[in-house]
């Protein structure tokens, strides 16, 4: 994202966020303290918090979403070459998480999971 388009965004977000949080302000005072008063310090507070985070997690949302979509992209045209994707049985053996004394041939149990093989 370019210079232009962060501060378009910052903007955006500081204004929307001020307004809401302006109103949001004014209703709890009336419906709280029966005064018609609107924090502007909160406000402004919460639309530059905002706002700077907001702006900054958007293009790095973006990036992320353009390297999975790369992989995926990968992964498929890999699927795609090689048809014949071997598959073999690994055995391994897995003890009980908790034991209250010694391990014996009982609390031990036997797992088999597949494994794939990369080409």
């Amino acid at each position: 994202m370019n210079i232009k388009k962060q501060v378009v965004e910052f903007v955006t977000v500081f204004a929307v966020v001020l307004v809401i949080t302006a109103i949001v302000t004014f209703l709890w005072n009336i419906i709280g303290h029966g005064a018609s008063a609107v924090d502007w310090e909160t406000s402004f507070r919460f639309a530059i918090l905002f706002g700077i985070i907001l702006t900054w997690v958007k293009p790095r949302e973006i990036k992320k979403n353009r390297v999975f979509k790369n992989m995926k992209q990968q992964k498929e045209g890999k699927n795609k070459k090689n048809h014949s994707i071997k598959t073999e049985y690994v055995f391994f053996w897995m003890a009980a998480p908790v034991t209250s004394g010694t391990i014996t041939w009982e609390s031990v149990a036997r797992q088999h999971k597949k494994a794939q093989h990369l080409p």
